[in-house]
C-alpha cells in the first residue's frame, strides 16, 4: 500500500516551526529572485556547490528526498515565518490562469511530487513538467516557478490561510 504524503517530512522538534540557517534563507531568497550560481557568490559569497547542497538539504528535509516539491514547501514555510523579502514579487498576476495552468501552479504550491503532478496535468515526464512549470510561471508574470509559489504563499498569508 502506498500512502500519499500530505505533510512535510520534519523531525518531531520541527513540527511546529522549523529553524532555517541564514544560508538557507539566502539561497531561497536568491532562487526566488532568479540568481545564478555566479550571483550567489558575488552577492552572498556562497559557492555553486554550497548552493546546490543547501537546496538538496531543504528538498530532503521537506519532502524526504531531493526533489523540487520539497523546495517549494520550504519556500512556503519561510514565508509563513516571515523570513523572506517579497517586495520584488508582482502585486498582481499578468493574466488569469486557465484550468490546466491553475492545476500545474496548484501542484507546485501543494508540493506534489513529480509523478502525481504529471498524472494530474497529463504530462509524460519530469522534464515535460519542468518545462510546463516554467512556461506557466512566465505566462502569469513570474520570472521562475519559485516566484510563482512565493506569490501564492504571500497571498495566502495575507488572507490568513498560511
Amino acid at each position: 500500500m502506498v500512502l500519499e504524503r500530505t505533510a512535510p517530512v520534519l523531525s518531531p522538534k520541527e513540527v511546529s516551526q522549523p529553524h532555517f540557517s541564514d544560508e538557507e534563507i539566502t539561497v531561497v531568497q536568491g532562487r526566488i529572485e532568479g540568481w545564478s550560481h555566479r550571483e550567489f557568490f558575488r552577492t552572498a559569497r556562497i559557492g555553486g556547490w554550497e548552493v546546490s547542497n543547501l537546496i538538496h538539504r531543504l528538498e530532503k528535509r521537506f519532502a524526504g528526498k531531493a526533489t523540487a516539491n520539497g523546495f517549494f514547501m520550504a519556500i512556503k514555510e519561510m514565508i509563513r515565518q516571515n523570513k523572506l523579502n517579497l517586495e520584488k514579487l508582482p502585486q498582481a498576476l499578468a493574466m488569469v490562469p486557465d484550468q490546466r495552468d491553475l492545476g500545474i501552479w496548484a501542484s507546485m504550491y501543494r508540493g506534489d511530487d513529480t509523478w502525481k503532478a504529471c498524472r494530474l496535468v497529463g504530462c509524460r515526464s519530469g522534464g515535460e513538467l519542468y518545462a510546463l512549470r516554467n512556461k506557466i510561471s512566465k505566462k502569469l508574470g513570474f520570472e521562475n516557478p519559485y516566484q510563482a509559489v512565493a506569490w501564492w504563499a504571500r497571498e495566502m498569508k495575507k488572507a490568513g490561510e498560511l
